[in-house]
């Protein structure tokens, strides 16, 4: 996996790179001040910088230099994004070692191809969600909207085969209907949730039964990371999904 240290300021332009980034498969470190973006390329020694050229405290120009006076960060290709965009300081980036420049706002498409010319092409591994839910209509509506944002996704309509899927498929989240699992899978699940010895995966509660403070309740009980009160929307769903594996990242 390429490491991409994205040095931002903006909050919002911020999000958007790290979320997309992500989704293809790039690991992200994140920067908010040239200072701090200088202090982590030199720690995590990054295959691709991004850089925004107005940043806090030091330009971005200044910025490049100093990489390329260190000798622990010199060879670090760096992707200017930049709203400046006049030709002399267009090439003013590249003497100073600037390796592609984009002008602000970009697509993204043109972001991937100079990425991909500077670290090549990652190979995307589809986080996998196992989803637990008497519902049969709900499971379909859900599997359906979860793939097509790149999941792959593996359904239970009861706890009869959840071991098993739980221990074939290895997923990296479960989202579980509270009244799919009966008590003693609901303990098994629990204790699973607490030992050390688990497959690593995280886990979201859903309930229509329970109140909002009952199920919140009941999550912080079974170490689950997240939850949610039905119904809930799909947007609502996949605000938390991202949450959990942006978290992970």
């Amino acid at each position: 996996m390429s490491k991409i240290l994205v040095i931002e300021d903006d909050p919002v332009s911020l999000e958007l790179l790290k979320n997309r980034l992500t989704k293809e498969g790039y690991e992200i470190l994140i920067a908010r001040t040239g200072k701090e973006g200088l202090e982590l390329a030199a720690k995590e020694r990054p295959d691709l910088i991004l850089m925004d050229m107005i940043l806090p405290g030091m330009h971005g120009l200044e910025v490049t230099i100093r990489l390329r006076e260190n000798p622990e960060t010199k060879e670090i290709p760096i992707i200017a994004l930049s709203a400046m965009s006049s030709p002399e300081f267009i090439s003013a980036c590249y003497k100073d070692g600037i390796a592609a420049f984009l002008t602000k706002p970009f697509k993204f498409e043109d972001l991937f191809e100079k990425i991909e010319k500077l670290v090549g092409k990652e190979e995307r591994i589809k986080p996998k969600i196992l989803i637990i839910d008497k519902d049969i209509k709900l499971l379909t509506m859900l599997s359906m909207s979860l793939m097509k944002h790149s999941f792959e996704v593996a359904f239970l309509e009861n706890g009869k085969a959840f071991l098993e899927q739980v221990q074939n498929i290895k997923p990296n989240l479960i989202l579980l209907d509270l009244s799919s699992l009966s008590e003693s899978e609901l303990s098994f699940l629990e204790n699973l949730m607490k030992s050390s010895e688990k497959e690593p995966f995280s886990l979201i509660l859903t309930s229509e039964e329970l109140s909002d403070e009952e199920l919140k309740k009941q999550a912080s009980k079974m170490d689950a990371t997240d939850f949610l009160v039905k119904p809930f929307g799909k947007e609502e769903l996949l605000k938390k999904i991202r949450k959990v594996f942006s978290n992970e990242g």
